[in-house]
């Protein structure tokens, strides 16, 4: 039996999970993850896991065995989900038990950290690039306000009402990029903590 801590850390980033239903689907999706093809073709590929009884015993199709047998608990309010397998000789299961668990960590847990760790640098590049943008239309107001008080107001002021919509445009998408960036964040900690 292994137990695994799916923590969820600084809930106020996602208003949802206030209520716990973002971190209770996170963690169910994580308890389905431990039984996918992606994780127990993984644990089959081991050659000494190959050799153990309860794997020879169902050779014919052992992931189909290990799919249906392989328990994975967890309390509803809680963080930790336990990792179980039974079998009449169990000689081999604690080995497999942790297999699972180690593929879990690799081929979701690694996978998913590193397409967040991706995203998040693509958000922060955007981010600077709006944040250059957001400056460069401040410059831009500053001096067009300069220009209102020459004899050419008019036309000053209508190219600061279009100025202004751009910039209440940018400011609108950097809130959005800030916001995408802190999700992907709070997700990045909660698969850090899982593979802890």
């Amino acid at each position: 039996e292994a137990t695994l801590q799916v923590r969820m850390e600084n809930p106020s980033v996602w208003m949802r999970m206030e209520n716990g239903a973002d971190f209770q689907t996170y963690k169910g999706n994580a308890m389905s993850a431990l039984k996918t093809d992606l994780v127990l073709s993984d644990v089959l590929l081991d050659k000494t896991i190959q050799n153990y009884p309860v794997i020879r015993d169902h050779s014919l199709d052992p992931g189909a065995w290990l799919h249906d047998n392989l328990q994975i608990r967890n309390e509803p309010t809680s963080e930790y989900v336990t990792v179980a397998l039974q079998y009449e000789n169990p000689e081999g299961l604690p080995q497999i038990i942790d297999a699972t668990v180690k593929a879990f960590l690799t081929k979701v847990v690694d996978k998913e950290r590193t397409e967040k760790l991706a995203k998040v640098d693509q958000i922060e590049k955007g981010l600077l690039n709006y944040r250059q943008a957001l400056s460069d239309k401040r410059t831009q107001y500053a001096r067009l306000g300069n220009e209102v008080s020459t004899p050419d107001s008019p036309s000053a002021r209508t190219r600061i009402h279009l100025e202004d919509a751009q910039l209440t445009s940018l400011m609108n998408e950097r809130w959005d990029a800030e916001k995408q960036l802190a999700e992907v964040t709070m997700k990045m900690k909660i698969a850090s903590l899982a593979a802890e």
